[in-house]
């Protein structure tokens, strides 16, 4: 009958609230506190121990010694499942659920639901938990749905929060045309010249500085989680006229991501065809997650959405693209 088209898959995540506590939830840093606690504990016992002569104190003591120990070893096999699992926490009741950030600094247990709407007729046709972010979701649910729909090739379409130079390069590797709200353009300070004022020349793997010179890079790969770069400077900053307008420090630094090409790919597709071609159905659209405005500014509405939310916001993201 037609019903899913394929040819625009829209992306984004919403919470529920799970059927877990906070207390059988666990972070690194949770876990890493409550092994110092019990460390310190143990310490306590056992310096007692050494100065008490009574054997009933003694007793005493080595049992509460012999627990402290037990709950180590709890806490030394929750360290390592989560350090085996690629993940940022873990928990214990349901192994789904995760600590995410509600409203103003309060943090609950919830399923980050991540979600793919064909654009047609609005339609749901891939759901799964995914992890506290959205970071590392985008390729996972295109190529999901890549096999589901059985799809050579499709757009997507989604917000700044999927906006990862891997995720984004695994989809064009699979035929994947992504349309990913861009990350903003960062600089070492608010009133340093953008990075966009600096123009990359491909052929020769340099840049050009605004004033004209050349930023070099040695060749050696810095290693960052998920991707690799390389690091660009020139020695003309130090007699450089507008140094003070570029950088507070010695040289201009810029880091290039292995994956800047397919990033810049990315942008420029949705500066073209959202930003120009979409304008005043962005501006009317209050629901959307953060979109670069055309005047450059952004706008963020609450991060949580409820379940009776997310058709209006397929609906939404479905009239940006098909007008």
């Amino acid at each position: 009958m037609g019903l899913i088209e394929g040819e625009t898959i829209g992306i984004d995540s919403f919470k529920i609230f799970a059927q877990n506590s906070l207390r059988n939830n666990y972070t690194q840093k949770k876990i890493d506190r409550h092994l110092e606690y019990i460390d310190n504990r143990i310490e306590e016992f056992e310096v007692a121990l050494d100065k008490t002569d009574k054997e009933e104190e003694k007793e005493l003591l080595k049992s509460k010694i012999k627990l402290q120990q037990d709950r180590r070893k709890k806490y030394e096999t929750l360290d390592t499942e989560l350090k085996n699992s690629n993940d940022t926490q873990i928990s214990l009741t349901d192994k789904d659920s995760r600590a995410l950030m509600l409203t103003n600094n309060v943090s609950g247990v919830e399923y980050a639901v991540q979600a793919a709407f064909d654009s047609k007729h609005k339609l749901l046709v891939h759901s799964h938990i995914g992890a506290s972010t959205d970071k590392r979701e985008l390729s996972t649910a295109a190529l999901t749905v890549q096999e589901l729909l059985q799809l050579d090739s499709f757009n997507t379409l989604s917000d700044a929060g999927y906006t990862s130079g891997d995720q984004l390069q695994a989809c064009k590797y699979s035929g994947i045309c992504t349309y990913s709200s861009p990350m903003p353009s960062t600089s070492p300070n608010s009133n340093s010249i953008p990075l966009a004022e600096f123009h990359y020349i491909n052929d020769g793997d340099y840049y050009i500085c605004p004033c004209g010179e050349q930023m070099t890079t040695t060749g050696k790969w810095r290693i960052r989680p998920n991707y690799r770069s390389k690091v660009y400077k020139t020695s003309a900053c130090v007699n450089c006229s507008i140094r003070e307008k570029c950088t507070q420090n010695q040289n201009r630094v810029i880091e290039r991501s292995e994956y800047q090409d397919v990033i810049d790919e990315n942008n420029a597709r949705v500066m073209n065809h959202l930003l120009q071609g979409r304008a005043a159905d962005i501006r009317n659209v209050a629901q959307l997650p953060p979109l670069h405005r055309p005047d450059g500014n952004c706008h963020s509405p609450p991060k949580t959405v409820q379940t009776k939310r997310l058709k209006q916001l397929i609906v939404s993201w479905c009239c940006l693209f098909n007008g």
